[in-house]
C-alpha cells in the first residue's frame, strides 16, 4: 500500500509539472500573462499620450486668423507634418512597449533559454521601426483618401485603421516570432499579427460610431494624440481594441512541437 500511494503522488507530481513544462523543457504559461503584458503596455502609452501628446506641432507664426494664401498652404503642410510625427511617434512607442513586453513573456516562456532573452532588444527595435512605419501608412492613407467621394467617413476610417494596425500587428507579431526563434515562428507571428490588427482595425470605428456618436474618429489615432480635442475614453478604447487583439491571437501562433514518441521495444519471438 505504501509503494502505491508513493507512486500515485509521484504520477501526480509529474502531471503538474507537465502541465507547466512544454517540450523541450518550454513552460506552458497561461495566455493570461500575455494578456497582462498587453495591458500594462496600453496603460503605459495612455499615461504617455495623456502627459505629453501631442508632441510635435505646427510653428506658432503660422496659426495666424486669416492667413493670406501661401501661409494658408504653408500653415497646412507643417499641420500635416506634426500629424504625422506624432502618430509615428506614437506607435512606434507601443510597439516597443507591446513588441518588448510580449517578447520578454515569450522568452520567459521558453525559461530564457536558446538566447531566447538575448533576443527581447532586437524585438524591442522592431516593434518600435514597423510601429513608426504604420504611424506613415497610416497618415498617408488618412491624406489620400480624405478626397474619395465614394467612402463616407465611417468607411474611411475603417480602411485606414484595418490597413495600419495590420501593419503594425505584424511588426508586433514579428517581435514575438523573433524572441521564440526560427523562420517559422516569425512567419506565423507575423501572420497573427496581421490578421488581429485588421480584426481590431475594422472592428473600432464602427464600435466607436455606435456607443460615442460625437467622437471624431477621422484621425489615425483618436483622442487628441495627434492634435485636436482631447477625446481620452476615445483613446482608451482604441488602445484596448489594439491590445486584446494582439494579445490574445498572437500568442496562439507560438510555435509548437509534438513530443516525439519513443518507440517500444518489440517483444522477441518465442519458439
Amino acid at each position: 500500500m505504501g509503494s502505491t500511494t508513493d507512486t500515485e503522488q509521484l504520477a501526480r507530481g509529474e502531471g503538474a509539472c507537465s502541465a507547466c513544462l512544454g517540450d523541450r523543457g518550454r513552460w506552458r504559461l497561461p495566455r493570461s500573462l500575455y494578456l497582462v503584458l498587453g495591458i500594462a503596455a496600453g496603460a503605459a502609452l495612455f499615461g504617455i499620450c495623456e502627459a505629453v501628446f501631442p508632441i510635435f506641432h505646427a510653428p506658432g507664426e503660422l496659426l495666424v486668423p486669416f492667413p493670406p494664401p501661401e501661409v494658408a498652404v504653408a500653415r497646412e503642410a507643417a499641420l500635416s507634418k506634426a500629424r504625422m510625427l506624432n502618430a509615428v511617434a506614437a506607435l512606434g512607442t507601443l510597439g516597443l512597449l507591446l513588441g518588448g513586453l510580449l517578447g520578454i513573456g515569450e522568452a520567459a516562456a521558453r525559461r530564457f533559454g536558446e538566447g531566447a532573452l538575448k533576443r527581447v532588444p532586437v524585438a524591442a527595435v522592431l516593434g518600435v521601426a514597423l510601429g513608426g512605419a504604420a504611424g506613415i501608412v497610416g497618415h498617408l492613407l488618412t491624406e489620400g483618401l480624405g478626397a474619395v467621394q465614394a467612402l463616407t467617413p465611417l468607411g474611411r476610417t475603417t480602411v485606414v485603421q484595418a490597413v495600419m494596425l495590420g501593419v503594425f500587428g505584424g511588426g508586433v507579431g514579428a517581435s514575438v516570432g523573433l524572441v521564440a526563434g526560427g523562420r517559422r515562428s516569425l512567419l506565423s507571428g507575423c501572420a497573427a499579427g496581421v490578421a488581429a490588427g485588421v480584426a481590431a482595425g475594422l472592428l473600432f470605428p464602427v464600435v466607436c460610431s455606435l456607443l460615442m456618436h460625437r467622437v471624431k474618429t477621422e484621425v489615425v489615432i483618436p483622442g487628441g494624440v495627434v492634435g485636436g480635442r482631447r477625446e481620452p475614453v476615445a483613446l482608451a478604447l482604441w488602445i484596448g481594441f489594439v491590445i486584446l487583439a494582439l494579445s490574445l491571437v498572437i500568442p496562439l501562433a507560438r510555435r509548437r512541437k509534438k513530443p516525439s514518441v519513443a518507440a517500444e521495444p518489440s517483444e522477441a519471438p518465442t519458439e
